[in-house]
Formats: C-alpha cells, structure tokens, sequence
C-alpha cells in the first residue's frame, strides 16, 4: 500500500523498472506447468514400426513375407490334411486337380513355379538384400536365421517358439513348420502314389 506514484495510482508492470518486471515474468514461467506431447504412433500393427513392403510378384524373404506365407501354408495343410482324414482323400497336389479341373502334371508344375518364385528371392538382386529389408530383419528376436543357436542346450532358442499359448513367437514357428510340411508333401506325393501327408507318416 505504500507502493504509489505522483498520482497515487497503483504501479503496473509496465510502470516498474525492467529488472523487476522481467524477474516477475521469469518466475512466472517458472511456476507454469510443463506440457508433455503424447508419442507419436508409427505406421505399423498396432502403432508399431512398419515393416518392410514388397509386392507380391516381387520375390523377397522378409518378415512381413513370412507371416503372410506362414499363415496361408497353416490354413492350406490343415484343410488338406482335414480333407484326407475326412473323407480318405488323396494329397495335396490331386486335391488341386480336383477343385481345378486341371490335369495333375499342371497341377504339379504350377506348384512347382510358385516355390521356384519364393526361392529367387534368395539371389542377391532381389530386394532381399536392400538395406531397408535388412535393417527391418533386425527387429526380430535373436535366433535363426539371424544367429545360430545351440538346439540341444536351448532347443526354445533354436526353434523361435515361446510358452504355450497364441503368441507373436509360437505363430512365426507354426507357420515355419507348415511351409517346410507343406513343401515335403507336395515333393514326396507324387512318389508317394498321391497319398498326402497323413498316409505319408503312416
């Protein structure tokens, strides 16, 4: 109340020296609350990094190809293997020429294109070698392909698969088994005499 000008006005901000008005505005900012900004999501699953994208004519091993290919190979060899068991039907290949309508021998030759296709893409002039495919293939957890791991000391390590249950991990092994299953039938069917992969094993 002393604090009073010729006028016998109350002094402002403005009216008082610049050291007090800037010591009054720096601890005013001081005191304001600190605002946080949210963290930006990726464009990925979820909101995860995005994975490496190649179209589907473009031969490529990456880990987008994989679980997509995975996924399709799990789908295929159970419903082959429902389908033999079912109804005591035949193999893989004969169930294509079935639904088809085409002879086996192409039946059997375009099966045969499509695994020649998914093989190019281990030449080095495929996209499988670019930088931003190999970075991507970082992501994936320590273990096979990416590093060799003892089978016998740490068989969880070597075969990539985690605890029992629906996880990222036990989907990647599942869908590697089913290609490599899928694959075998398919070679050793017309051996066989166009049994599938159940009167295989028997």
């Amino acid at each position: 109340h002393k604090l009073r000008d010729e006028n016998g006005t109350d002094p402002t901000l403005d009216s008082l020296p610049k050291d007090v008005s800037s010591s009054s505005s720096s601890s005013t900012k001081a005191h304001a609350p600190v605002v946080v900004p949210p963290p930006k999501q990726g464009k990925g699953w979820l909101g995860g990094p995005a994975a490496f994208e190649a179209s589907l004519s473009v031969p490529v091993f990456s880990r987008r190809r994989e679980v997509f290919v995975g996924r399709a190979a799990m789908a295929g060899y159970y419903a082959s293997c429902m389908w033999e068991a079912t109804l005591m039907g035949p193999g893989p290949l004969s169930q294509l020429s079935i639904l088809s309508g085409l002879p086996p021998f192409v039946v059997q030759g375009v099966v045969t294109a499509f695994i020649l296709h998914g093989a190019w893409g281990l030449l080095p002039i495929t996209p499988t070698w670019s930088a931003p495919n190999r970075e991507d293939m970082q992501r994936r957890p320590v273990g096979p392909p990416r590093k060799f791991v003892n089978p016998i000391s740490n068989p969880q390590g070597a075969l990539g698969f985690s605890e029992w249950g629906f996880t990222k991990a036990n989907e990647l092994f599942a869908g590697r088994i089913a290609m490599l299953g899928f694959m075998g039938t398919c070679m050793v069917e017309p051996i066989a005499g166009g049994k599938g992969a159940l009167s295989q094993i028997a």
